[in-house]
């Protein structure tokens, strides 16, 4: 059923997340259907609370009784989270419909990232000498941009503390070609 002005619609159950209450902004085929303040002039905008885990969306255009999207980002805490389904009310006068799941929940991954993979190969053992390594890893599901890989226990290296240290290879431009290198500790940091 279709929406009028008015009315609103509330996205409860998402998890918790570092982002602080206030408005947030919108995008998508729906964003120009909501406001935070019930005037046309905010429309594409809604309101985050941190404490109930709810957006509210006013509704400033009547709701389509077809399909729309609505986007909005908030922040994830930084340890994996399982996550409940979203909930979605529509409450348009005295008529409440839902509650509903059509959402997937996209925050965070609903298992924990872990790699498949992790192999280190050496160049070379001998005093004095350079040492190459060739790093392979391989996870099961996408890291996201931002994503700190941290290599632990490389002691023994005379290279000084770097954090710009190059890095070269077929995948080191996921990198910027760069790593954090620290010696006293032989950690490396992607």
């Amino acid at each position: 059923a279709a929406v009028s002005a008015g009315g609103s619609m509330y996205i409860n159950s998402i998890p918790p997340n570092i982002s602080p209450s206030g408005t947030i902004f919108l995008s998508g085929s729906g964003a120009s259907f909501f406001s935070f303040s019930n005037s046309s002039l905010d429309n594409g905008t809604a309101l985050w609370y941190d404490t109930g885990h709810v957006v509210t969306l006013n509704v400033i255009n009547a709701l389509p009784a077809s399909d729309f999207e609505i986007v909005f980002v908030l922040r994830n805490s930084a340890q994996m989270q399982r996550y409940p389904p979203i909930q979605v009310l529509i409450i348009d006068s005295a008529v409440v419909y839902g509650p509903v799941s059509p959402v997937n929940s996209v925050l965070n991954s609903q298992i924990p990232i872990y790699f498949m993979q992790r192999d280190i190969i050496e160049g070379s053992r001998s005093a004095g000498h350079s040492n190459s390594f060739a790093i392979h890893l391989s996870a099961n599901g996408p890291l996201p941009v931002g994503t700190l890989i941290e290599i632990s226990g490389l002691l023994g290296s005379r290279s000084i503390s770097d954090p710009l240290m190059p890095v070269s290879g077929r995948d080191s431009y996921l990198f910027g070609n760069r790593s954090t290198w620290l010696q006293e500790n032989g950690t490396l940091i992607l």
